[in-house]
């Protein structure tokens, strides 16, 4: 059965009414209470919400360890995604000064734009792309 099917089926909306209804008692989720979280971002989040605002507010220490661990899981994998694309972005840029080397473009100012200490402005004497330059300053055409 497809997620969407149980937010919106017979399942979700038996359910969704037990929840209104209070049929069911509140102390049965506690065991769930880590994929209730996680259903939030999914589909079924509809059916889910009203069962995490009942727990909050009748047993709100039963959802305090599970929501930090849900909520610091989340920060974490943001913080791991981005010092991916940071550590990407340097392969990508390393990648493209070498094929830039590779393909015989002069570090020039109308050639290479990986030109960055060689334009004089920080004193260095090298290109990102490695290579040196005399006179610490890029070639101009």
């Amino acid at each position: 059965m497809h997620h969407s099917a149980i937010a919106t089926g017979v399942v979700g909306r038996e359910l969704s009414q037990s929840v209104a209804n209070n049929e069911l008692p509140l102390w049965l989720w506690f065991a769930w209470i880590p994929q209730l979280l996680t259903s939030l971002s999914r589909p079924e989040a509809a059916v889910v919400k009203p069962i995490l605002k009942h727990l909050a507010h009748m047993y709100p220490q039963s959802l305090y360890c599970a929501l930090r661990t849900f909520l610091l899981t989340l920060r974490e994998g943001a913080t791991r995604s981005v010092m991916e694309y940071e550590r990407s972005k340097k392969v990508c840029e390393a990648a493209l000064a070498a094929a830039r080397a590779q393909a015989g473009e002069e570090c020039e100012w109308k050639g290479c734009y990986n030109v960055c200490g060689s334009c004089g402005l920080c004193g260095s004497s090298g290109c990102r792309c490695g290579r040196q330059h005399a006179s610490g300053m890029a070639r101009a055409v």
